[in-house]
């Protein structure tokens, strides 16, 4: 394979080569445009290099997916303790729920579940805590309600 092969292959611009290999770019686009021309054992050694780089990327993602899972897991458990806690506040005022949707329409029931989808939709664990904690002072305000 050649270095532009490569390239292709893993879907990487010069620059981002650059940093996996160490080889400066400019050295690269000239052993591209054929300005100078590679070691033959060179492009072995920068697959050798781009497959442990991206081996090393997939354990990477693979570990952020499992954790993003963990924390929309949690997420959900804190989006049932909140609408839990929506029943108890509406039990409280003698308001079933279920026989009078409108008031299971509310705004908290709404919130709930707008901030449950706006953390289902993101990536990142940071926003996926600060959606908890929306959630957490919506529970705390319900739980001082009652």
């Amino acid at each position: 394979m050649t270095i532009r092969q490569i390239r292709d292959k893993y879907e990487l611009t010069q620059a981002e080569l650059a940093d996996i290999t160490g080889i400066p770019k400019r050295t690269i686009e000239n052993w591209e445009m054929e300005i100078r021309k590679a070691s033959e054992y060179i492009p072995g050694l920068i697959l050798s290099k781009v497959e442990a780089a991206m081996r090393q990327k997939h354990k990477t993602e693979e570990l952020e997916n499992l954790y993003l899972g963990m924390e929309r897991c949690d997420l959900r458990n804190y989006a049932n303790t909140t609408l839990n806690s929506y029943y108890a506040y509406m039990a409280k005022l003698n308001i079933n729920p279920v026989k009078d949707p409108e008031h299971f329409i509310s705004k908290c029931c709404k919130d709930v579940w707008s901030i449950y989808e706006a953390a289902e939709k993101c990536s990142s664990s940071i926003k996926i805590k600060d959606y908890m904690g929306r959630l957490d002072t919506l529970n705390a305000y319900l739980k001082d309600a009652r």
